[in-house]
């Protein structure tokens, strides 16, 4: 802690301080303020680290990076294997692009190093690829939900589910009620009085969805951990 916070370090044995002149980036792939939030993680450490924030989406939603990212690991392990491979035929491409990638980038890098020494001739086939990456994803089609026997309060269900997923929205965007709301394709102002008038239900519900933001937003401004 004090070497983030005062860049000064002490060497096992020394009596001396010794400045520091470096660059700390730190990575995670958890949502660090929940885990602030539920005691995982040192409320000071997350604050001490968190000057510069950046969210990375995953690979599969920015798949127009894919072809990118190809040709800088097809340099790399050309070189590094002694092939001369210089792309993707157009199959592999389609099959490289519209896999969902569980393992991020450093799946896609492990796939095209063994695509390489597997393959051969300067174009990468789809041939070439795991069958893994060439089996299409099936499309999942609406899940379904198994009502007990007594049956359920509909509205009270979908209020408590429309209710986790708004504090997951503004625990992922801190607090932020607009980015929260574009997160969940939501309108902000959520209704116009036309729409209100028409779909008084509807209004009703996107009307308490955003009392729900800020409402949620003013508890955390005003907590003393705040």
């Amino acid at each position: 802690m004090r070497a983030i916070q005062v860049r000064e370090i002490r060497r096992v044995g020394d009596t001396r301080d010794v400045k520091t002149d470096v660059r700390l980036i730190a990575a995670s792939n958890r949502d660090l303020e929940t885990a602030v939030r539920d005691g995982v993680m040192r409320e000071d450490l997350f604050y001490r680290l968190n000057v510069l924030p950046i969210h990375l989406p995953p690979l599969r939603e920015r798949r127009e990076d894919i072809p990118l990212l190809i040709a800088h690991f097809l340099q790399k392990f050309s070189k590094d294997l002694g092939k001369d491979v210089r792309g993707v035929a157009p199959d592999a491409l389609s099959v490289l692009e519209r896999y969902h990638w569980p393992g991020n980038i450093r799946e896609l890098e492990n796939v095209l190093e063994r695509a390489v020494v597997l393959g051969a001739g300067d174009m990468l086939s789809a041939e070439s690829l795991p069958e893994s990456v060439r089996r299409e994803r099936p499309s999942r089609g609406p899940e379904l939900v198994d009502i007990p026997d007594e049956g359920l309060d509909l509205e009270t269900t979908l209020d408590d589910l429309e209710r986790r997923y708004l504090q997951r929205a503004l625990d992922r965007t801190g607090g932020v009620q607009t980015k929260a709301a574009e997160l969940l394709r939501m309108t902000f102002p959520p209704v116009s009085l036309q729409a209100a008038e028409a779909q008084p239900r509807k209004a009703w519900r996107a009307g308490r969805r955003m009392t729900f933001l800020v409402d949620t937003v003013t508890r955390v401004v005003r907590s003393p951990s705040g």
